[in-house]
């Protein structure tokens, strides 16, 4: 049963915590190291691989999505506007 709390959080906000805390509790994890942890599972059950992100570099990881953001952003806003 989900916590009163936790029932008025969209998922996506309360993975994000759940990884700022991985962030906080795992100093010497980089980002990547922080999204392998966090999805490996996920990707093993569906016969892929992230350990890729491993070996990218938090400021890679943060350049990367930023820019995505940026892009799905000004998609959505000339849909939109269409």
């Amino acid at each position: 049963m989900r916590s009163p709390v936790r029932s008025k959080i969209d998922d996506r906000i309360h993975a994000l915590i759940v990884m700022e805390v991985g962030c906080r509790e795992l100093p010497e994890y980089s980002l990547g190291d922080i999204l392998y942890s966090a999805l490996r599972r996920v990707a093993r059950a569906n016969g892929g691989n992230v350990r890729f992100l491993r070996d990218v570099s938090t400021r890679d990881l943060l350049r990367s999505i930023d820019q995505s953001i940026n892009d799905e952003i000004e998609l959505n806003s000339n849909d939109y506007n269409a």
